[in-house]
């Protein structure tokens, strides 16, 4: 009896030792559990399936370290299904967990070749949003495109319809002779003129076409991967236009015409003209800020390249075409045998100076719009100055201009331009200097004939000199109802002056209305 005491009284000493020690450990950190994870991208379409995801409910949650697909870490593209599970390392707080299961990833297969735009569209619809670098890749057998992408039933309409998805399109079995004009274009008049996003990242053009329309791809920001058959002849205006994922495309060499702003503002950063291409239109390659060179193969009668700029050569002329925005270097020499700069030749340049030799008798259409001159010189062997030569070139603070016609806008919204020398100019043309908001004064010198409507307007003139004319000097615009050429009726003033020559000066009337005036001396001495 004795020793059955002892006994018992020695378990319940160590039942009480064993449970001293028990509440003396700490708890143990947590495992995690499938409940504490939502999952997502379980359907997918083949081809163009990117990871599911494993998000964590609630915070302090660790995230997954692993995810497999029927135990491999590589995401499937091709259909089927596959088990999906996930692992998560030990982190401060948990345990660590492996094999804890998210589901099934379907991956679904695309029912290739599509035969119609309207199947295609409801099974764009129907399907989830996606990735650029994970399109669909998409196969379209059909005899048209149904028109712009404003049309009903087009592709381009059912693209934009479904503007978060991105497509590769496998045309090369359709049958279509031509694409249309904004076959692409996610701009559209049809519905108010919207512009919405068309996510077409690649597209193979089947060899039956032999056109493709102005503007067709203009604006799609994700291309960067298009050919062009063989039978195209022309590359109409604006055609790739604002393609700035597009660096890169083969220009076929039975091309003979690209047309005005084909490629502008688009990504190519190198482009080859075959040799019978006889046509760049200006403005065919502005804008395009990554552009370091243009090639023309041998044995093109017309264009030529020189150290990556662009030159046209026909008759006795040399026009420079087309300096590449993406060249470098901090200055440009024209050479001595160019005649003309040609239209958009140096748009958006980056160079603060230039020199423009004076075998120079021509400065084109927006030669230099945009660009970053701080002031220029303009030879007296330049007859002419295009519309919009400098127009928005917000840094241009003086301008020297030799002689001849200044075209329509030239110099319109140079918005710092301060210093403006007319040298022996004959004509200003309309809206010349609108906009020069900085120009307080000006002499018109006796050269000039005619000065067109609003071609002062926007600017700060509060000085007007008028050398003594060798012909009468028209201003404005018009016979009966004339629109003047200054602001503040300087025009009438002037006309109503004995004389007109002379220097006119702007004052504010105390109501805050302005009046032009003739300075005392002149009008004394033609008295």
């Amino acid at each position: 009896m004795k020793n059955t005491i002892k006994i018992l009284g020695l378990a319940v000493v160590i039942a009480a030792i064993s449970f001293s020690m028990t509440a003396c450990e700490e708890p143990k950190d947590p495992t995690p559990r499938v409940g504490d994870y939502e999952f997502g991208n379980l359907l997918q379409v083949e081809g163009s399936v990117t990871a599911v995801t494993v998000t964590p409910r609630y915070g302090g949650i660790p995230a997954a370290s692993a995810i497999y697909y029927d135990g491999e870490t590589d995401v499937p593209q091709e259909a089927g299904e596959y088990a999906v599970t996930f692992d998560v390392a030990k982190v401060k707080g948990y345990q660590a967990a492996s094999g804890l299961s998210a589901g099934t990833l379907v991956v679904e297969k695309i029912p290739n070749p599509f035969t119609s735009i309207a199947s295609l569209a409801t099974w764009l619809a129907s399907h989830p949003d996606n990735t650029a670098d994970n399109p669909y890749n998409i196969k379209l057998d059909v005899g048209s495109l149904g028109g712009d992408s404003g049309t009903a039933g087009s592709l381009g309409k059912a693209l934009r319809d479904n503007t978060t998805k991105y497509v590769k399109l496998d045309l090369s079995d359709s049958t279509f002779t031509s694409i249309e004009s904004s076959a692409f274009n996610p701009y559209s008049n049809a519905d108010g003129g919207t512009s919405i996003e068309i996510n077409l990242v690649e597209i193979i053009i089947p060899g039956t076409v032999t056109s493709i329309g102005n503007s067709a791809f203009t604006n799609c920001s994700k291309l960067v991967k298009v050919n062009i058959p063989d039978g195209v002849t022309r590359i109409e205006e604006k055609t790739f236009s604002g393609c700035t994922g597009l660096t890169g495309i083969k220009i076929p060499d039975g091309v003979t015409y690209i047309g005005s702003q084909a490629f502008a503002s688009s990504g190519l950063t190198s482009v080859t003209i075959p040799a019978n291409v006889i046509t760049v239109t200006a403005g065919a390659f502005s804008g395009c800020a990554n552009l370091t060179e243009i090639i023309v193969v041998d044995g093109n009668e017309r264009y030529i390249s020189v150290e990556g700029v662009l030159y046209l050569t026909y008759n006795s002329e040399k026009v420079l075409a087309q300096y590449p925005l993406g060249k470098t270097g901090a200055t440009f020499e024209i050479p001595s045998d160019v005649t003309i700069i040609g239209g958009n030749a140096f748009s958006e340049c980056k160079f603060t100076s230039m020199t423009i030799p004076n075998t120079i008798t021509q400065i084109e259409g927006s030669a230099f719009a945009y660009s970053s001159l701080t002031s220029i010189e303009i030879p007296v062997s330049v007859t002419s100055i295009g519309m919009s030569a400098f127009s928005y070139c917000e840094s241009l603070a003086e301008a020297k201009i030799g002689g001849g016609i200044i075209g329509a806008q030239a110099f319109d919204q140079c918005n710092n331009l301060v210093t403006v020398n007319l040298g022996n100019v004959t004509r200003i043309n309309q809206y010349a200097f609108y906009g020069c908001e900085k120009l307080a004064s000006i002499t018109i010198p006796s050269s000039v004939t005619n000065i067109y409507q609003y071609a002062f307007f926007g600017t700060n003139l509060v000085s007007v000199t008028f050398e003594e004319p060798d012909s009468t000097l028209t201003l404005g615009t018009g016979t009966t109802n004339i629109v003047p050429a200054f602001a503040y009726n300087l025009d009438a003033v002037y006309k109503a002056s004995t004389g007109g020559a002379g220097t006119y000066t702007r004052e504010r009337n105390a109501n805050n209305t302005y009046t032009w005036t003739k300075s005392a001396e002149e009008e004394e001495e033609e008295g």
